[in-house]
């Protein structure tokens, strides 16, 4: 009977791991503004948007495991939170990325947390970007 009930768990696992925990894919990133200038040393603060498989949209960040980076770090930096300053003239692409998966965990005292995770029939370390331009001049 044990060794019953110790399948079943197992089973039931594999399941939850298999179909994603439930939780929604992310399938796309909409960065914004898409185009933007600014001028030597000022800052531009950009945000992306991530649209999921269950028709539900929301703000990215970095609980989702949201990254950003510049194409061009020698025209324009940007750090974690979607801030990117110009250093340099020139353009530089600007790109949010993060995880398919994202899986919410709210803990017994009613704090929720996100985790990046990977859903069923997506490839381990999958993810989606989304990119705009920034302008130094």
């Amino acid at each position: 009977m044990k060794q019953v009930q110790i399948l079943s768990a197992m089973v039931a696992s594999l399941l939850l791991f298999a179909c994603g925990n439930g939780s929604p894919q992310l399938t796309r990133i909409s960065v914004t503004p898409v185009m933007a200038s600014s001028s030597m040393g000022q800052q531009v603060r950009f945000s992306a948007m991530g649209q999921f498989d269950n028709n539900t949209s929301r703000t990215l960040g970095a609980a989702d495991g949201l990254k950003w980076s510049s194409a061009n770090a020698a025209v324009a930096t940007i750090d974690q939170s979607g801030v990117a300053t110009c250093v340099n003239l020139g353009s530089a692409q600007m790109t949010a990325t993060a995880a398919v998966t994202t899986q919410k965990t709210v803990s017994s005292n009613g704090s929720t947390t996100m985790s990046s995770g990977v859903a069923k029939n997506v490839m381990p370390g999958s993810a989606v970007s989304g990119a705009a331009t920034l302008t130094c001049m």
